[in-house]
């Protein structure tokens, strides 16, 4: 991978205009490069692969769709670049279209504004807030539907959990901050993470303004992203728009590229959780599978040798699934052991329905519901055999 050694990165750019009568404050739009202690900056000749995913490492290289050139759009700037990214035809024009612009500038404030005339003097503030989260994730679903994701306050560890399926994903960082009428307003700042080192501990991201890519420490990344604003007029003007801190956007779902890059750790097409902190993958292309932890995506067990391509899995226990292959009518049960091998219980072949889907109830009782939305529950024993639960 090529690197540029840089100093200091930094474009000057208006972000704070203050008018005679409004103040109007740019939030989560800023069309700069706000971390001058960054030190390497990748380009697109990079010798890196588009797509590379380790366990210790992932790069995911986004598309250029347009950059940033106005104090607001970082969102859409950012959203049009992972939209992109998963096989649509958009471009950041496409993105700023498409957003409510009613989500952008919050209700105006009062705030004191005394004079020797008007003691009791007042004065209109507006809050330029750029995208809110829940504006970004509404304006994504045009393409992606439900499969677009928003959490707040999320936990570090489920956002590189997130990189290792080959997921890019948007955050909303705190670059900056200003003093407004004895105030601290924090300037938000949206990107896309599109990879990290576990090494050398990094965290890489997609600017607006120039569509390069950049690195921060782990520390310098989670100190802008897990944000403080105290309380008070910022925290209102925030907190009523859904601004928190550790904000994350994400397509949960596998990009064809990153499934068609053919990696050794390959994003798996089924994910199921086992309600203990633990995930079963499956991965259809080579017939392989994992037993991972859930947060980090740490690898505790692989499987191989599947010979079946199953359309679903389904955690009937914290120890034990069933394997489901639509096709052949047939499932098998297995027991997880505390090590994480998969020990064979029991096979169903030539099942009389092809079931549409089967889900857990807990308990040990599953469902199973036809073509027809018809649905039949059973228990299982121990030793992975179903019984009439009625």
């Amino acid at each position: 991978m090529k690197k540029k050694s840089l100093k200091t990165i930094i474009k000057f750019t208006q972000c704070l205009t203050t008018l005679s009568l409004t103040t109007v404050l740019s939030v989560s739009g800023v069309n700069t490069f706000p971390f001058a202690s960054t030190s390497s900056l990748f380009h697109g000749s990079k010798a890196e692969a588009a797509v590379t995913i380790r366990d210790d490492y992932v790069w995911l290289d986004m598309p250029q769709t347009g950059n940033q050139d106005d104090n607001w759009s970082c969102g859409p700037t950012s959203a049009a670049r992972l939209i992109n990214f998963y096989g649509h035809n958009v471009n950041r024009d496409t993105l700023v279209n498409a957003i409510n612009r009613d989500f952008v500038i919050p209700p105006s404030f009062k705030v004191p504004d005394p004079t020797w005339d008007k003691p009791w003097g007042t004065r209109r503030v507006d809050i330029r807030t750029g995208t809110t989260p829940h504006a970004l994730r509404d304006v994504m679903k045009k393409w992606e539907g439900d499969n677009v994701k928003l959490e707040r306050k999320a936990d570090f560890n489920n956002l590189v959990g997130l990189l290792r399926q080959g997921k890019p994903v948007l955050a909303l960082l705190r670059v900056d901050s200003t003093e407004i009428l004895g105030t601290t307003w924090p300037v938000m700042h949206w990107v896309v993470v599109n990879g990290f080192s576990a090494s050398e501990q990094k965290i890489y991201f997609t600017e607006t303004g120039d569509g390069e890519t950049y690195e921060y420490s782990y520390g310098d990344f989670q100190s802008k992203w897990d944000w403080r604003v105290g309380t008070g007029l910022a925290s209102e003007a925030l907190h009523k728009n859904g601004v928190y801190s550790k904000t994350m956007i994400w397509v949960d779902r596998v990009p064809s590229e990153v499934l068609a890059s053919n990696q050794p750790d390959m994003p798996s097409d089924i994910s199921v959780s086992l309600g203990n902190g633990k995930v079963i993958n499956y991965f259809e292309s080579n017939g392989t599978g994992t037993l991972a932890r859930q947060d980090s995506g740490e690898i505790l067990q692989r499987y191989s040798g599947w010979h079946t391509s199953w359309d679903q899995i389904v955690a009937i226990r914290t120890d034990m699934v069933l394997f489901y292959d639509r096709e052949a009518g047939k499932g098998e049960i297995y027991r997880i052991e505390p090590q994480g091998n998969l020990t064979f219980l029991y096979r169903y072949d030539g099942w009389r329905k092809t079931w549409s889907n089967i889900s857990s109830l807990g308990n040990s009782r599953v469902r199973f519901v036809d073509d027809n939305n018809h649905s039949e529950i059973y228990s299982v024993n121990d030793d992975g055999v179903f019984f009439d639960a009625n």
